[in-house]
């Protein structure tokens, strides 16, 4: 699994901290993590593996800790 960029985000999905490592990395992975984990009903049937399926496919990979979170798109399929 090859990272295309790291975020840090708080509880309510801003940005703290990014990195882009590559530039493949798609516009709004930080939405996409609000509105599948953060706005989620329950968060503890949220998996550390996500498949964001769209025009430009992506695995989001994140881990929380006391409302700070930690994410990881990568392009590949990282979950197969």
């Amino acid at each position: 699994m090859v990272a295309s960029a790291i975020y840090i985000v708080d509880g309510r999905g801003k940005t703290l901290i990014s990195r882009s490592f590559r530039k493949d990395a798609p516009d709004g992975v930080v939405a996409s993590f609000k509105r599948l984990v953060l706005d989620a009903e329950d968060q503890l049937a949220v998996k550390p593996f996500l498949r964001v399926d769209g025009q430009a496919p992506y695995t989001l990979v994140h881990i929380g800790h006391n409302n700070i979170h930690l994410l990881a798109p990568t392009l590949k399929n990282s979950n197969a």
